[in-house]
């Protein structure tokens, strides 16, 4: 089979904890052709898309990790499925490329379905479901935010598209940088902040549990440094082996028929204690992570069951 994979650049991936790369190396452990192609690299012509890409093999060498055979043209009927893999900011280019993808014939596997990946921000989304997350504000409005927290007290601050860990902040109801907080993220209320209660669990981080289908693939504690609060190994967190608790298992069963609805195949859930915080769409990390923990190759079960999807 022939797989695309829509990635930041080759050179930018860190192939120690990179989930795109051990897919690739999935995908041709599994005889496939797999083929990058970046944003920006998609065209439509003459109602048809063209894929401008580039045919690669892997090593295990940092260095020299990947191999250019040949850059071609792909059109849909040489393209057996695309595996989204760029990482947000969702912005113009972003929603562009989803766009682009929703013209392909729909007997084409697309990894997340783009129209799925377009209606769910990762952080907002999840706020349909109110008994689910922490108590939330989203806003451009510095009135707003003080309102609420001076009612929590305390509180996580962040910007409605982040990633990585970029721009996380705490902020304290009697602290005297709390608006400076806000001001700053919300670039002077020009832009959506989400505010959440802070979550006591949060000091003993926060687990990603894996969803392939629907269906449980793993989970891990992500756990932040001793000189970050953090919980993203981008800010030099650590993990452990996590099990699923019952009530995680109802926030699955309950997002389960929309994930499949969208065609949001493989997903990452946040949760802190037992409170849904985001659901990653665009480009789920810490598969290898995952693998190490638990002895497994689930980047394996990843590639085998688009195959089935694509059969």
């Amino acid at each position: 089979m022939n797989f695309v994979f829509l990635v930041d650049k080759l050179d930018s991936f860190n192939i120690k904890k990179d989930t795109s790369y051990i897919l690739m190396v999935a995908a041709l452990k599994r005889n496939h052709q797999i083929y990058a192609v970046y944003r920006k690299d998609i065209s439509l012509i003459d109602s048809k898309l063209h894929f401008h890409v580039k045919r690669i093999k892997v090593t295990h060498n940092q260095d020299t990790w990947y191999e250019v055979l040949e850059e071609k043209t792909l059109i849909p009927s040489e393209v057996s499925a695309v595996i989204v893999r760029t990482d947000p900011p969702f912005d113009s280019h972003y929603i562009t490329d989803m766009w682009l993808l929703d013209l392909l014939p729909k007997n084409i596997l697309v990894v997340n379905e783009p129209m799925g990946i377009t209606a769910v921000n990762e952080k907002l989304w999840i706020n349909r479901f109110a008994n689910l997350v922490p108590k939330t504000l989203i806003t451009s409005k510095v009135s707003e935010y003080r309102s609420f927290l001076e009612k929590h007290k305390k509180v996580i601050v962040k910007p409605l598209n982040g990633f990585g860990g970029s721009q996380i902040f705490i902020a304290q109801d009697d602290h005297p940088n709390a608006n400076v907080i806000f001001e700053s993220v919300s670039q002077n209320e020009t832009d959506y902040v989400i505010v959440q209660e802070f979550l006591a669990g949060a000091a003993n981080g926060d687990k990603r549990i894996h969803l392939l289908g629907g269906e449980i693939l793993g989970a891990l504690y992500r756990i932040h440094s001793s000189t970050d609060f953090r919980n993203n190994f981008a800010k030099g967190a650590s993990c452990k082996q996590a099990n699923i608790s019952k009530k995680e298992k109802e926030i699955i069963e309950t997002l389960k028929p929309w994930l499949i609805e969208m065609g949001l195949h493989y997903v990452g859930l946040d949760i802190i204690d037992e409170k849904l915080i985001e659901v990653n769409v665009t480009s789920p990390t810490t598969i290898q992570e995952l693998n190490f923990l638990d002895d497994k190759n689930y980047d394996e079960e990843i590639i085998k069951y688009i195959e089935d999807r694509v059969k």
